[in-house]
């Protein structure tokens, strides 16, 4: 295995160049800053695949002259000229297309032989969607605002999926403020409050679908990417779910425009990088490396204000 696991990705949209460890990792930033677009080409080097669940991974009109996307020491993708060209220890192998099996099995052969990878359970979630790479599941799920929401539950019956819904249900009663819940693989859930009656799926809080999403992906797969991790959530219950992905999860990567979050992460000992323009400008190994990042002491000022 080679170690440290770092990835490296090189003008792809706003980035000019980005590394960063493999693992459980935070990345802070304003709009723009290259947060996204960073874990996207990360899934795709980690999966060997462009897509999760239906959602597709790097975008080829994004790649700007020197595009590079790999893990440091052991392998790059590539473009030169009209082709993609990924380079492993074994010499090069050109394709036109970086989706095609000659570039997808090699990088598969290559993370397999390393002890990297492929991850081949992987979730990714943005504001209302969740995406899943993984047996029992059938790809994309939409929550929150919307009429017929549903939630990432397998879609058939196993006994192994379906004493991992059990587990579910006794972590959501810990960490959620419900008194009871039910999920099923035929997408019921049902949540109860107390004192209250049971409310179906469609009529349950857009912060406890959201949850629900985390904790049902972190609990089916290795590898959760989440977009906006803060968006609808209290700082109590991001702070909770952070600590259930620290717990559940082999591989996470979590975008937030919230110091607070990544100061918890730092905490529980994840890795931390403030990104700008593209780059990384500095890794929070500390809580109090927060106070040189300009973007938290706005934060701090606006809350004091």
């Amino acid at each position: 295995m080679v170690s440290p696991i770092i990835i490296r990705v090189r003008n792809y949209k706003a980035i000019d160049e980005v590394e960063v460890l493999l693992g459980k990792v935070v990345l802070y930033g304003p709009n723009g800053a290259g947060k996204s677009s960073f874990m996207e080409a990360a899934a795709y080097i980690l999966t060997a695949s462009n897509s999760i669940g239906g959602r597709e991974l790097l975008s080829p009109q994004c790649l700007r002259e020197g595009f590079e996307v790999g893990i440091v020491g052991l392998l790059s993708l590539s473009r030169r000229g009209w082709e993609y060209v990924l380079r492993v220890p074994e010499g090069e192998y050109p394709s036109a297309d970086f989706s095609s099996p000659a570039i997808t099995m090699t990088l598969r052969n290559v993370l397999r032989s390393a002890g990297v990878g492929p991850l081949e359970k992987v979730a990714w979630i943005d504001a209302v969607n969740a995406y899943v790479a993984a047996e029992g599941f059938e790809g994309e799920y939409s929550f929150g605002f919307r009429r017929n929401p549903r939630l990432p539950l397998p879609h058939i019956v196993r006994p192994g999926l379906l004493d991992t819904l059990e587990e579910i249900e006794d972590d959501t009663l810990r960490v959620l403020e419900v008194s009871r819940v039910y999920l099923d693989y035929d997408d019921k859930v049902y949540v109860k409050e107390a004192g209250k009656s049971w409310i179906p799926l469609s009529d349950i809080a857009y912060g406890l679908q959201k949850a629900l999403t985390m904790m049902i992906c972190a609990r089916y797969t290795q590898a959760v990417f989440v977009e906006a991790f803060e968006a609808g959530l209290h700082g109590d219950l991001a702070s909770e779910l952070l600590n259930y992905l620290d717990e559940t999860c082999e591989v996470a990567y979590v975008e937030t425009h919230s110091g607070a979050l990544v100061a918890r992460a730092v905490r529980l000992g994840w890795r931390a990088y403030y990104l700008e323009e593209g780059k990384v400008r500095k890794e929070i190994a500390e809580v109090s490396d927060l106070r040189d990042v300009d973007l938290y002491r706005k934060e701090l000022e606006a809350m004091t204000a």
